[in-house]
C-alpha cells in the first residue's frame, strides 16, 4: 500500500509539473504582466526608438471640446495619435506601428505600476476585420483553451448621436485556465473581442476594431 501511495504522489507531482510547465503564457512579444520593467525597456523591447516621456496634452478646455465632438475613446485617440508613441509613470502607448502575425497594424497600451514598475496589463487592438487572424494566432501562441460567447450589439458615430447604429455579431472569448509568467510565477487572465464598444472609433487602425487583453490577476509572494 505505501509503495501503490508513493507512486501515486509521484504521478501527481509529475502531472502537476507538466501542467505547470504547459502554462499559457501572459506576455506580447516578450514583455509580461507580472515583469518590472521601466518604459525605456518597455519600448526597446518593442522596438520603438522615437518617442516621448511626459508629453504635454491637450488643455482641459481643449479635451472637453474634442470629448463633446467625439465622445471619450474617440477624442483620446485623437489624442495619442497626435502625440505619437509616449510612456508615463503609470504606462506606454503606441497608437500606431506595431505589427502582429502577418503584418496585421496594431496599438499597443502597456500599464505598470508606479511605485515599482511591476506591468499590470497589456492591452493590444487591431482592425475588426483582422479578428478571425488574430483569433487563430492567440489560439496558437496561448492554446486552444477558450471559452466563446456570441452576443448582439449595436455599434454608432458618438457624432451623430446614435441616429446611424449598425448592429453587429459581438464575440467574446475569454482563457478558460489562464496563464503564468514563467519567471515570476504571477498569474493572468486574457480576454478579448471583435467588437469593443458600442461607438466607433477615430485612428488610423479604423472605425471598427478589435480588442485582446492580458491582464494581471495575482502576485506571486
Amino acid at each position: 500500500m505505501k509503495v501503490l501511495f508513493l507512486g501515486l504522489m509521484a504521478l501527481t507531482s509529475l502531472f502537476c509539473h507538466q501542467l505547470l510547465a504547459a502554462s499559457a503564457p501572459c506576455d506580447f512579444k516578450g514583455i509580461s504582466v507580472g515583469d518590472k520593467m521601466t518604459g525605456p525597456e518597455v519600448m526597446k523591447k518593442l522596438g520603438v526608438s522615437m518617442y516621448s516621456t511626459n508629453p504635454k496634452v491637450p488643455s482641459l478646455d481643449e479635451q472637453i471640446s474634442i470629448t463633446e465632438k467625439y465622445g471619450p475613446i474617440a477624442s483620446a485617440e485623437i489624442v495619442d495619435e497626435g502625440i505619437g508613441p509616449f510612456c508615463t509613470s503609470l504606462m506606454c502607448k503606441i497608437p500606431y506601428g506595431i505589427y502582429v502575425g502577418d503584418n496585421i497594424p496594431a496599438s499597443v497600451y502597456i500599464f505598470f505600476d508606479e511605485k515599482n514598475h511591476q506591468i499590470q496589463a497589456i492591452d493590444i487592438a487591431v482592425n475588426s476585420s483582422n479578428w478571425d487572424d488574430l483569433f487563430q494566432i492567440l489560439k496558437k501562441k496561448y492554446g486552444a483553451s477558450w471559452t466563446v460567447e456570441n452576443v448582439k450589439m449595436d455599434i454608432s458615430d458618438f457624432k451623430d448621436k446614435g441616429k446611424n447604429s449598425i448592429i453587429v455579431d459581438r464575440v467574446i472569448i475569454t482563457h478558460k485556465t489562464g496563464g503564468k509568467n514563467s519567471k515570476t510565477q504571477d498569474s493572468c487572465e486574457m480576454f478579448g473581442t471583435n467588437y469593443d464598444g458600442i461607438f466607433t472609433h477615430n485612428s488610423r487602425l479604423g472605425v471598427y476594431q478589435s480588442n485582446f487583453e492580458i491582464k494581471l490577476i495575482s502576485t506571486n509572494f
